[in-house]
């Protein structure tokens, strides 16, 4: 059993890991060593893999927590392992 304590400080440890790879994220396009315009989502997710890029996917965890009921809006009838990992880069590509 999960203490209290140990899930906060991993759902902390998540935040971290998120917030570090936006700004580093960010710093690269201000810098241009990643370009983000003008280019398919596939190429961008596969670039933002080779610079290792944590995926935050709010589906997995979902399937790992056991939740495995498909919600409204998510697609779940047409989704695939590839659109699954895109998925999880929206937290950077989101970002305005």
């Amino acid at each position: 059993m999960i203490t209290l304590q140990e899930y906060v400080l991993g759902e902390m440890n998540k935040l971290l890991r998120r917030l570090n790879n936006q700004a580093r994220f960010i710093k690269m396009i201000i810098s241009k060593e990643l370009v983000v315009s003008n280019k398919k989502r596939d190429l961008l997710v596969g670039e933002l893999k080779r610079l290792k890029f944590d995926v935050f996917s709010n589906k997995k965890e979902a399937e790992e927590a056991g939740e495995d009921a498909p919600t409204v809006g998510d697609g779940a009838d047409e989704t695939n392992d590839d659109e699954a990992v895109g998925d999880g880069y929206n937290y950077l590509l989101g970002v305005s």
